[in-house]
Parts: structure tokens; C-alpha cells; sequence
């Protein structure tokens, strides 16, 4: 596009004479077209990475993660409390550990005639932790028992270990008496006893279960597990994930053929 600019002014000539000047300035002016915003993508959402379970189950009571252990008698832990680094072998009148609510167990190992005593209702984080159980007599061990009939609650075990004897035990895990909920096991191994988890829902409500990475090791004197809904209601399996039979090998557990999903 051009444009024309016009200007006069007056000069004097030589001669004294006055005399009108007009002048033209043609400018091309060259239009350009508004330029669009940048506007800046935000980056996309990303999901929060999964908290990832690392290490491995203690495979024996001497396993190096509990040297700093502090031996300590059957303890009763208060609802919201936790108890860590503790070395037992004293079963008290109940077990080893009695769980009250909400608690966690870290980092401990137990050899007694009964190991962890869940005794009511609430969340309940068991991570690292080495539990022995030999049953004398008239026992009934187990390495982990619920018994607190009509509560409902959660059991999470990671990177643990249940060793249940032959004779006068269950099961290395229990679950039943009318404690229903759910329990989440990960890295988790079942080794020996009459069963090496047990778990049943009752008329307190379904029962869901999850199973990740779990090993059993025989000998079993029944089979590795029993699962069943009792009195109307479900046991519910929301996972099934690298569940295996399994031998230990100079200290190292090695995994075998995989267990199908029961139902």
C-alpha cells in the first residue's frame, strides 16, 4: 500500500521574487497481518509413580536386617502405636505381639509358640518381619491369627515371612472367627505347616484378599492354602499375581511353577 504526502512551503527566488513549493513524498507502507498469541501447552498430567516394594523377605530368624534387634518380651501394642527392631521368643499368655488397632510391625522377628495376635479392628502394616511358630501339646499355632469376632479391618504384609511347624499349629496366616475386611500380601512367603494361609469371610461380611508376589514352601501337612466364604458370604480374590510354589536354595529363594487362581 502506498501513501501520498503532500507539504508546500514558500521560498525567495534570486530574482526577489516569492514563490509557492509543493512537495509529494510517496512512502510504501507494507501491511502485515496481527500475529497470533503463543500461547504455551501446559505439560500433560503425568500419574503418580506406584510406591514400588523393593528387597526381600528375611528367609531366617539370624537374617542380617535384624542385627540390630533388641530382644524384648510378648508386648502388647496400644491402638495407633507401632513396634520396630524387636528380637522375641517369649509367647506371654496370648503371643508374641498383640495388635489392638491401627498399628505396624517393622523390622521384627519372632520364634515362640504364637506369633502376632490381630485382637481387634483397624488397619494393620506388617513390612520386614520374620515369624516363627512351633505349636507344643495341645497348641494351635499360628503365625498370625485374627480373633476379635465382628470386626472389620486390614491386614497389609510385605517382605515377610510365616514358618509354621507340622504339629499343634494352623496356619502361617489366619484369618477367621468372624474378622472380616481384606488383607493384602506382597512379597510375601508361606513356609510349612498344616496350611500356610488360611482365610474364610463369616457373617460379619465378605472377605477380599490380594496376593502378589507369594511363595510357598512346603512341606505342607494339608496343602499351601485354604480359601472359602463361610455363612452366605464371599471371599473375594481382587489379586492374583506371581503366586508360586517355591524351595530354598543355599539361602536363596528360588521360585517354581506357578499356582492357578482357585476361583
Amino acid at each position: 500500500m502506498s501513501l501520498n504526502l503532500n507539504s508546500e512551503s514558500t521560498v525567495t527566488g534570486s530574482d526577489g521574487k516569492t514563490y509557492k513549493v509543493t512537495q509529494t513524498v510517496t512512502e510504501v507502507v507494507t501491511a502485515t497481518a496481527p500475529s497470533e498469541p503463543v500461547v504455551t501447552e501446559p505439560p500433560p498430567a503425568t500419574e503418580p509413580a506406584p510406591i514400588a516394594v523393593s528387597g526381600t523377605p528375611p528367609l531366617i530368624y539370624e537374617d542380617a536386617r535384624f542385627n540390630a534387634n533388641v530382644s524384648a518380651p510378648s508386648t502388647t501394642v496400644q491402638r495407633g502405636s507401632s513396634i520396630q527392631g524387636k528380637s522375641i521368643t517369649d509367647t506371654g499368655h496370648t503371643a508374641s505381639i498383640i495388635l489392638l488397632g491401627n498399628n505396624s510391625v517393622n523390622r521384627c522377628r519372632i520364634r515362640s509358640r504364637e506369633g502376632i495376635r490381630v485382637a481387634s479392628g483397624g488397619e494393620f502394616v506388617i513390612t520386614d518381619t520374620y515369624v516363627e511358630v512351633n505349636g507344643t501339646g495341645r497348641d494351635h499355632a499360628d503365625g498370625l491369627q485374627t480373633y476379635a469376632p465382628g470386626s472389620r479391618g486390614k491386614i497389609i504384609a510385605r517382605n515377610s515371612t510365616f514358618k509354621c511347624g507340622l504339629d499343634a499349629s494352623t496356619a502361617g496366616f489366619f484369618i477367621a472367627d468372624n474378622w472380616t475386611g481384606g488383607s493384602e500380601l506382597e512379597n510375601v512367603v508361606f513356609l510349612g505347616g498344616p496350611f500356610g494361609l488360611r482365610a474364610h469371610s463369616d457373617t460379619g461380611g465378605d472377605l477380599h484378599v490380594s496376593l502378589k508376589n507369594v511363595s510357598f514352601v512346603g512341606p505342607f501337612k494339608y496343602k499351601p492354602f485354604l480359601l472359602s466364604g463361610e455363612n452366605g458370604t464371599k471371599l473375594i480374590i481382587d489379586r492374583w499375581e506371581n503366586v508360586c510354589m517355591a524351595t530354598i536354595s543355599n539361602g536363596q529363594l528360588v521360585k517354581g511353577a506357578q499356582i492357578p487362581r482357585p476361583f
